[in-house]
C-alpha cells in the first residue's frame, strides 16, 4: 500500500480506479503514538468492505491516549482542521466525501434513535 504525505488534514484511505492509497499528514510523525495508530486505522479501512467502517471509527475514539495526541496535534497544526471539511481534495486530485458520509450516517442514526424512543 502506497503512503503519501500531505500538509493538511489528518489521514485518509483513498481508493479510485481499483487502486487504494493512504494520505497522512507529515507533521503527525512528531506524535509517534498517534502516527502509528492512525496509520494502522487507515490500513484497517483498506481491508474493510465498508460495512464495519463505523466500528473502526468508534474503536478509535475509545483510545484516550490517541485522542489526547490528536487533540494536541490539531491545536498546533491548524491545517489539520481541513479533515473536518465535508468534501476535500486528495493529493491525486480526487474528491473525498468521507466526512460528509460520516455526518449523514450520524444523522440517520440519530433519526432512527429518535423514532425508536418515540421522540418523533
Amino acid at each position: 500500500m502506497q503512503v503519501y504525505f500531505k500538509e493538511n488534514g489528518l489521514a485518509d484511505f483513498v481508493s479510485g480506479n481499483g487502486v487504494g492509497w493512504i494520505e497522512i499528514n507529515r507533521n503527525l510523525k512528531k506524535y509517534p503514538y498517534a502516527y502509528s495508530k492512525t496509520l494502522e486505522h487507515e490500513i484497517s479501512h483498506s481491508k474493510s468492505n465498508g460495512v464495519f467502517d463505523i466500528w473502526l471509527e468508534i474503536k478509535q475514539f475509545i483510545d484516550l491516549k490517541l485522542i489526547k495526541q490528536l487533540f494536541l496535534f490539531t491545536i498546533t497544526h491548524p491545517k489539520s482542521w481541513n479533515q473536518f471539511s465535508p468534501i476535500s481534495k486528495t493529493i491525486k486530485g480526487n474528491y473525498s466525501l468521507n466526512f460528509f458520509i460520516m455526518l449523514v450516517m450520524v444523522m440517520v442514526l440519530m433519526f432512527v434513535g429518535a423514532m425508536v424512543y418515540g421522540v418523533i
